[in-house]
């Protein structure tokens, strides 16, 4: 007698989406266009990412009468749901838990023909400091003592990147909040 662990996909993945199709949609069938379209993924990697799917039986492999591939339900989908009913032990739980995705900063764009550069504004270096990544910012501001309001949610990505240009002596900025609490960039050298 064998061991045999049941396959259980990875709820991100093309295969569980699938599965999840087929367990609502029994009878139907999906081309390998119909699944790179209503999935959004790349036609060529289908049949790789279904293959232990279909190992499993959870989906079947068929040709239509053009010869395309087409995929439907597998014989192990009902299952594969009593499976799924059923709470995985702690270990199995643990082990499908994905790791941190660490920080990711917001994607904003700013113009900075747009920034209004003032004189002589206080720095208040206990403020926290936050990070950007536009090059034109920092040239807009071309004199020590600059400075110019910006968005609140960039102030990170702007930060990490005047820390970046600091390191390598291409003048010296600040980002912080100034005393009336905007998010502003300071040109201090």
């Amino acid at each position: 007698m064998s061991l045999h662990t049941p396959y259980i996909p990875r709820s991100d993945s093309l295969a569980s989406s699938c599965i999840g199709f087929f367990k609502n949609n029994p009878d139907e069938h999906l081309t390998l266009e119909d699944i790179a379209e209503k999935f959004d993924c790349v036609r060529g990697n289908i049949h790789s990412m279904l293959r232990p799917a279909m190992d499993a039986g959870l989906l079947k492999r068929d040709r239509d009468i053009d010869g395309d591939y087409t995929y439907s339900a597998g014989s192990a989908i009902l299952q594969h749901q009593q499976a799924k009913a059923e709470p995985a032990p702690a270990a199995l739980q643990a082990a499908r838990k994905t790791a941190p995705r660490g920080f990711k900063s917001p994607r904003h764009i700013i113009d900075a023909d747009t920034l209004k550069v003032e004189h002589n504004v206080p720095y208040a270096p206990k403020q926290k400091v936050g990070v950007c990544k536009w090059e034109p910012v920092f040239l807009k501001l071309n004199q020590a003592g600059q400075s110019a309001i910006v968005p609140d949610p960039i102030k990170g990505a702007l930060a990490a990147a005047a820390l970046s240009r600091n390191k390598l002596k291409q003048g010296t900025y600040k980002v912080g909040i100034d005393a009336v609490g905007k998010t502003r960039i300071w040109r201090t050298a």
